[in-house]
């Protein structure tokens, strides 16, 4: 395991970075590396000193810049990183991470500077295919409710999940979708064939439930290896576990089980290219 103080590092807010870099010529030189999310931000921190790589980086989360917590210009998501590598000082050479989301064609791509998660949809899709789906929400019913889940019901979590996940692309394309969170898990007919319209009709009705199927079908070839995200897994555990009266546990903290569970994995290969990648970059750049 890397030293905390390298994991924190990724949560330094903007302003006390850029501190740092006044004081210090060594620290000066370090690139940063811009991502949405300050979950994100410390998991690429845990991962990319793995084994004592010596391509330093400050890993800083959009969420935590100095124009949100001044109350100034709130940058957020994809376009706030984008916006954050384009406007940096010439004297810091940045990078940025996004997730993928609907975007399967990198359209929102404006800078060389900046990758994103594809094939997959977000940065913890690849902890989440299907072995590590199945263990990650044994180990969280077992630790955060002490249920002991059948493969049945993991199975029927993994396919509500991808439903889900195809349905939040969708609403991230055509935002005007409204959901309808009125149902539980016993109103799930799981045996259906048409799986993805009954789930659409549960939360669309007649009319927008067509636009998604239509959806799935334009875009089925990404869909199929896009994998799982994150908060719509959380979201479909949560459904399960409201199956018991006696549970009562909020997705936070299904999330802070989801966060356990990625540090104790190892290094997906994305990450470790992803990287070099930079680390490649970099050089040719300094």
């Amino acid at each position: 395991m890397i030293p905390m103080n390298q994991v924190i590092e990724a949560n330094f807010d903007e302003g006390r970075s850029d501190a740092s870099r006044m004081l210090s010529p060594s620290v000066r030189k370090k690139p940063r590396l811009w991502v949405e999310g300050t979950d994100d931000a410390s998991l690429l921190a845990y991962f990319w000193y793995e084994n004592k790589s010596d391509f330093k980086i400050d890993i800083t989360s959009i969420k935590s810049a100095k124009e949100n917590k001044m109350g100034k210009i709130k940058l957020i998501g994809k376009k706030g990183v984008l916006k954050k590598v384009k406007s940096a000082p010439a004297h810091i050479l940045s990078y940025g991470l996004v997730d993928m989301d609907y975007d399967f064609e990198g359209r929102e791509l404006s800078s060389d500077s900046v990758w994103d998660t594809n094939p997959k949809v977000v940065l913890n899709s690849f902890f989440l295919n299907e072995q590590g789906m199945e263990k990650m929400v044994k180990q969280i019913c077992k630790w955060k409710a002490n249920i002991e889940i059948s493969q049945d019901h993991i199975t029927q979590i993994h396919r509500l999940s991808k439903t889900y996940t195809h349905i939040k692309l969708f609403k991230g394309k055509y935002p005007t979708q409204q959901e309808y969170l009125g149902y539980g898990w016993k109103d799930i007919d799981f045996n259906d064939s048409s799986f993805n319209e009954f789930i659409g009709l549960l939360h669309f009705g007649d009319k927008d439930c067509a636009k998604l199927l239509r959806f799935i079908k334009k875009c089925g070839e990404s869909l199929s290896v896009c994998g799982i995200n994150d908060h719509m897994l959380i979201r479909s555990i949560g459904l399960y576990l409201k199956t018991y009266r006696n549970i009562d546990i909020t997705e936070k903290i299904l999330e802070e089980g989801l966060n356990e569970f990625r540090l104790s994995e190892k290094m997906p290969s994305f990450l470790r290219n992803f990287r070099e990648k930079i680390k490649k970059l970099h050089n040719s750049r300094s």
